[in-house]
């Protein structure tokens, strides 16, 4: 039977200022995440706390330090720093307790190198300055060691492995320093015990993101708390010692959760740039081509979340820990999971005979467009396919839908290994009824701009009404035609802006005319 170590805890009372209620007041919650989208919940932490240092080693994923707080009373938070470490394994669902931290401490981070777990900086208090403590957990000897300190301490910082060497960046120096965060870089060498400064970060950040992958290190969105947080993303080179900008976020993002799975960077949650809102949404990037794009809705995170974690493991996205927005801000003990993808699509939701389907592979595999509501089983999705097509890595393919009858669709991935993956994409594909696109095709006006006389031509034939409106919303003229295509004589109009107006039964259609 296994024995719990003693846990340390530090608690602190106070009013905090304002910038910091927001950022840090959370209170323990037995809120769960809403059902839907690909995301699954697989557990729940058994010490719920946010700010914590993750990692995974032999098929496990640690958890270690962190904070919460309680409401002692009204307006006041109590603040328990945690030194607890949590395991968790996806295989068994069984969680564990290990020999905590020496210190306890939040916004910590954890990287591995061989066999060994280093937890690195943090806080041990809010109201103090941030932590340069570095410790040290040895797996197969199951005990925590300090190291010497890094030369700065930091908190809210960037953290990873390269070549075997540990890498840190960015963070604050306390809390009180929110607004002037880091932009040194230092590396640590565990066989040698020695660090060494890099090449500073373009400017300064904190709560942003780091991973490596193909010889460079990712620097990803971040920011100065209290001001406009642009989605930024640098690259480290550490041959040339060097940084360079790439691609940028669709917009600011910190304090939110990202992992590197199939040779693409998923970047999920955190804040927006104009606090206080959290995200839900997901971003994908891939780093062959230097882009960043939308991951489609279902992927996103089933709530909004910020301050939480991300990692991969097996073949899967795993997301715990965070919080909810709002005056108190709640810890959410959810894990939950997403099946790497092996195909989405990329356009739709809604679609016409007339488009083509573009999706992507995410890695190499077959995909299957089935009707709405089949069973994601291997042999359901086989038996009802109606379109098959095989992919590699990151390719990109269109598939025209002229041969599909109305109706809603999900198209499902195997991968190469035949891993179905959980998640789907739905479409739904709708002749007629209801289309924007297909709408703006079945009318066309020119020429434009135009002198005298424009032509409306119709891709359907019918009654028609057309209406002519000035800029100020006057109706100047209106008139009907029968058929497929029509002249309206324009010439009595003075130069300027026009907005024409055509309609046939439950359709309507506008556009910006300007006669020169």
């Amino acid at each position: 039977m296994k024995t719990k170590p003693k846990v340390l805890i530090s608690k602190k009372r106070s009013h905090l200022p304002r910038v910091l209620v927001c950022l840090l007041f959370l209170i323990t919650a037995i809120s769960a995440f809403p059902q839907g989208g690909n995301w699954r919940k697989i557990t729940e932490m058994p010490n719920p706390r946010y700010g914590v240092g993750s990692c995974v080693l032999d098929g496990k994923i640690y958890v270690i330090g962190g904070t919460y707080t309680t409401e002692s009373s009204p307006g006041q938070a109590e603040y328990h720093y945690a030194a607890m470490v949590n395991t968790f394994d996806p295989e068994t669902g069984v969680w564990d307790t290990l020999a905590p931290l020496e210190t306890h401490r939040c916004f910590i981070k954890a990287v591995v190198i061989e066999r060994k777990i280093y937890a690195i900086g943090g806080t041990e208090d809010i109201y103090g300055e941030s932590s340069a403590k570095i410790e040290v957990f040895d797996v197969d000897n199951k005990r925590w060691d300090r190291l010497d300190d890094m030369p700065a301490k930091r908190c809210l910082l960037g953290a990873c492995v390269l070549n075997d060497q540990i890498y840190v960046a960015g963070g604050i120096k306390s809390f009180a320093t929110l607004g002037n965060p880091l932009k040194s870089m230092d590396k640590f060498d565990p066989v040698t015990g020695l660090w060494e400064s890099c090449a500073a970060m373009p400017r300064g950040t904190s709560g942003f993101t780091t991973v490596s992958y193909g010889g460079l290190i990712y620097a990803i969105g971040g920011g100065v708390f209290g001001s406009d947080r642009e989605g930024f993303v640098e690259a480290y080179d550490p041959d040339e010692d060097s940084w360079t900008r790439k691609s940028s976020l669709s917009g600011g993002r910190l304090l939110h959760g990202a992992c590197l799975a199939n040779g693409m960077f998923y970047v999920a949650g955190g804040m927006d740039r104009t606090y206080p809102p959290n995200l839900a949404s997901t971003e994908v990037f891939n780093q062959t081509t230097d882009t960043w794009f939308p991951a489609q809705e279902e992927d996103f995170l089933p709530i909004k979340l910020s301050d939480l974690s991300m990692l991969t493991l097996d073949k899967k996205i795993y997301a715990f820990g965070g919080c909810l927005e709002g005056p108190i801000h709640w810890v959410v003990p959810d894990f939950i999971e997403l099946d790497f993808p092996v195909v989405r699509v990329r356009n739709g939701p809604e679609l016409s005979q007339n488009d083509s389907l573009l999706l992507e592979f995410y890695e190499e595999g077959t995909l299957y467009i089935v009707p709405e509501g089949t069973p994601a089983i291997k042999d359901s999705i086989l038996e009802s396919q109606l379109e098959k097509y095989e992919g590699e890595a990151h390719q990109m393919i269109t598939i025209p839908l002229a041969n599909l009858p109305k109706g809603n669709y999900e198209v499902f991935g195997i991968a190469s290994d035949d891993r179905l993956d959980h998640g789907s994409s739905p479409f739904q594909l709708d002749f007629v009824e209801g289309i924007d696109q297909l709408k703006s095709r079945m009318v066309s006006i020119y020429p434009n701009p135009f002198n005298n006389l424009i032509t409306i031509q119709t891709s359907l034939p019918g009654e028609y009404t057309i209406e002519i409106y000035n800029v100020n919303g006057q109706l100047i003229r209106e008139s009907t035609f029968t058929g497929s295509s029509h002249q309206v004589d324009l010439s009595n109009l003075s130069r300027g802006i026009y907005i024409t107006k055509v309609s046939s039964g439950d359709f309507t259609t506008t556009q910006k005319l300007i006669k020169e």
